[in-house]
């Protein structure tokens, strides 16, 4: 980083009012915290893309190997290392092209990797300036936040659901004359060094007022979020609290003076209803779970209710069972285990209002981007889904946003001079339809002119276009224009939206434009959809997903560790432990395998740890049950149904 770059980046950091010399202060923890996370993408960088070599499925390895150079690009540009910056941005665009036209569109494996050499030295360059992590004392860890899963973003009202001891801390506080604040704000563009902006926030916030709470919990921010609060208490008014929080990129700061009449309310043994038993008195239980038992709990859960419901339908049909005392107990049981259900998947709802404040604050920031006037209007944000499916659609809707703002909405000079607002205006609107979540994003901008269409497709193609014009704006390669957007990228790319629409969430993608009058398209997921995060592998020629709540780690099988015990039954040895073995296919010699090109997925059966063999792990992957058909999934790598494999199931 020269010095011309280092004026820039100080810039950043350099600001007004009470929070901007501790900005400052925390200037180097930054800079060292970059250089650890860094590597590691740098790491994964070249891992990815020297892999690539061998693959038989390079889409996987593209995709990991872009989001690392993009991460890197932006957490660059963040810092003002100019340099890094350009060189990753560089190869952003070869592996754009590469997942889009394949290797050969961009000269082939060799080019991807001189472009990661360019950028790996830009990293050396930039790690030389800035000097080693631990180069000299740092205050607090160098990890500044770990990644936490299942928040999407703030919850609204979650700030009003306080623990006894936040009860009391707030009374404490109303005894020594503080007053109690609620403080919101935004986040523009997170993805460069997201968790410093929230960690330099409370650090300043921390240097004035007592924090009490903040929305969501700080060990529990994640990559999607877009707005955080904080409930905290102070002798000093609102304005001062409002300048210290004073952080590149973090906008529309509200902070209210509130009332401590709701924790007067609310006392510690209210109580609504009978209760009983030692959970007497408590309205609301907050509890910790880790991330793969809470996935398990959903997976069994939803596992069970199926197979008892295959269960009533097989008893049913039999006379001689229908209305015994064996029939009445199962469908106790299944109403049982609806409720469940019910709880399960009421724990894990989001609002739709989430996902629109991020929207919010992604049209704000394109709008000063583009030049273009931009309002978003939204309806529809008390609506809830499952919050797998609510990321899932936080990234499709973003990726509609700005396709709209760069593609569909003109320049303020070209509306007024066809006689429109100057302002352009980008609605999304949430309903239920029967059993569907149905958004609709609507523009009134330019529209798609169907003629053109066809004809850029014939350009592109060199053939015939499809009838419909989804099926042509959505074709793998289809682009609107040749040069590269740094808002949109390269044409509509409709086709990984509607890819994502279609396949990981069972949904369907719907058009209607008018040109000149803008564009709307409309997507219908289940209501019933939950997606899963699971693992595609291959044994022999079946291929099969694995839950990856049911992972506990994968391993290349050595054949120095295979055994069979006194009665024949094949044994891996792992960490010290003889582990059993087993496989999709019809048991066959271990001697007959290729142990050169074998795989082990460990995982539990009925409290003992097996392995499961693969020939090759072809991807991870978010997909959906599917509807019709329970025990399978729609694997996007291989473009087909495979079986979901649930290990509780399998035979040794």
């Amino acid at each position: 980083m020269n010095h011309q770059d280092r004026q820039v980046a100080e810039q950043r950091f350099a600001h007004t009012g009470h929070g901007g010399p501790r900005v400052l202060q925390y200037r180097r923890r930054l800079e060292q915290v970059f250089l650890e996370d860094g590597q590691v993408m740098l790491d994964g960088l070249k891992d990815s893309i020297a892999q690539l070599r061998d693959s038989s499925h390079p889409q996987p390895l593209l995709n990991q190997a872009f989001r690392h150079a993009h991460s890197l690009k932006s957490e660059a540009s963040f810092l003002g290392l100019t340099t890094l910056f350009e060189q990753a941005h560089g190869l952003e665009e070869f592996l754009s092209l590469a997942r889009n036209a394949g290797l050969e569109g961009v000269g082939g494996v060799d080019t991807l990797i001189d472009a990661t050499k360019a950028v790996q030295r830009a990293f050396a360059e930039a790690e030389s300036e800035l000097g080693r992590p631990n180069d000299e004392p740092q205050a607090g860890p160098s990890k500044l936040y770990r990644q936490g899963a299942g928040v999407a973003g703030p919850t609204p009202g979650g700030l009003n659901q306080l623990s006894r001891f936040e009860r009391r801390v707030l009374r404490e506080a109303e005894a020594q004359g503080e007053k109690v604040y609620w403080i919101r704000f935004e986040i523009v563009n997170p993805e460069p060094m997201l968790y410093a902006r929230i960690y330099l926030v409370v650090c300043n916030l921390e240097q004035l007022v007592n924090v009490v709470k903040t929305n969501p919990p700080i060990d529990q921010v994640t990559d999607v979020l877009r707005s955080f609060e904080i409930l905290c208490t102070a002798r000093i008014g609102a304005d001062v609290i409002a300048d210290s929080i004073d952080v590149a990129a973090v906008e529309n700061v509200r902070v209210e003076e509130r009332s401590y009449e709701p924790v007067h309310a609310e006392s510690d043994l209210e109580d609504d209803g009978y209760r009983s038993g030692f959970l007497a008195g408590l309205r609301h239980l907050d509890i910790t779970i880790s991330t793969r038992k809470y996935e398990r709990l959903c997976l069994y859960t939803d596992e069970l209710q199926h197979d008892l419901i295959e269960i009533e339908r097989a008893l049913d049909a039999n006379r001689r069972w229908r209305g015994s005392a064996l029939h009445r107990r199962l469908q106790t049981a299944t109403h049982m285990i609806g409720v469940v259900e019910h709880t399960v998947t009421g724990t894990s709802q989001v609002r739709l209002y989430d996902v629109f404040d991020e929207l919010q604050a992604l049209v704000a920031r394109l709008g000063g981007e583009l030049g273009k006037l931009i309002r978003l209007k939204t309806v529809g944000g008390e609506i809830t889904v499952f919050l797998p499916l609510a990321r899932i659609l936080a990234e499709v809707l973003a990726h509609l946003v700005r396709n709209a703002a760069d593609h569909g909405l003109e320049p303020p000079e070209v509306r007024t001079a066809v006689g429109k607002s100057e302002y352009g205006e980008i609605r999304v609107e949430a309903s239920v339809e029967e059993r569907h979540t149905v958004v609709r994003i609507a523009d009134n901008g330019r529209g798609i002119d169907d003629t053109a269409a066809r004809e850029r497709y014939r350009s592109v193609f060199d053939c015939e276009p499809p009838a419909a014009l989804l099926e042509i704006i959505t074709s793998p390669g289809f682009t609107s224009r040749p040069e590269s957007s740094h808002v949109s990228g390269r044409g509509v790319g409709l086709d990984t939206v509607r890819h994502t629409i279609e396949t990981v969430l069972g949904g369907r993608l719907e058009l209607e434009t008018q040109p000149g009058a803008g564009l709307e398209l409309s997507i219908y997921v289940s209501r019933a959809t939950r997606p899963v995060s699971v693992l595609i592998a291959r044994f022999r020629s079946r291929q099969f997903a694995i839950p990856a709540s049911e992972i506990i780690e994968t391993l290349r099988i050595d054949p120095r560790y295979l055994s069979y015990d006194h009665r024949g039954n094949s044994h891996y040895r792992h960490n010290g432990e003889d582990l059993a073995l087993c496989s999709i296919a019809e048991e066959e010699a271990l001697e007959k395998l290729d142990h050169a090109q074998l795989y082990g997925v460990v995982t539990t059966l009925r409290d003992r740890h097996v392995v499961i063999l693969a020939e090759e792990l072809i991807s991870e992957e978010t997909v959906a049950r599917d509807a019709e058909r329970h025990e399978y999934v729609y694997s996007q790598t291989l473009g087909t149904s495979v079986r979901l494999l649930v290990p509780l199931r399998l035979r040794i």
